[in-house]
């Protein structure tokens, strides 16, 4: 949660914990002491208005994030996807710069990219991840 003005994130005013949004709730919850406010509720130092840091339905994506993971993707040597779709424009349109060795899609259903990948895993992402073992 942070704020469009200022960018200050919102915070536990108890515990200093970044506040998480509940949509069911339309709360702000601290995890840490249960602390709770109404949502939306305005930016404590500006005044601004608080919103979560995820790009909701029908909103537009940030250019400056956009030009950022475009231009990662297209110097990647390996892309790992994972987790999604890949229907949703127009992140779903972010492969298409990818120019590296290998594309990775983990993902529990099939994409229009499988054709593309060189590995394709086609299971749930959190059993695949959970799976990993680090030495």
């Amino acid at each position: 949660m942070y704020c469009l003005d200022c960018g200050t994130v919102a915070k536990c005013p108890h515990c200093d914990i970044a506040l998480t949004y509940h949509k069911k709730r339309e709360q702000l919850v601290c995890h840490y002491c249960g602390h709770t406010r109404p949502y939306p509720s305005p930016c404590e130092k500006c005044g601004g208005m608080i919103k979560p840091d995820v790009v909701l339905y029908e909103e537009s994506l940030n250019e400056k994030v956009l030009d950022g993971a475009i231009r990662s993707i297209a110097a990647a040597d390996l892309l790992i996807v994972g987790g999604t779709s890949l229907a949703v424009y127009p992140a779903a349109g972010l492969l298409q710069y990818f120019e590296g060795d290998a594309l990775v899609l983990i993902n529990k259903g099939a994409t229009p990219m499988d054709k593309n990948a060189d590995l394709l895993i086609q299971q749930p992402i959190g059993q695949v991840l959970g799976s990993i073992k680090v030495r």
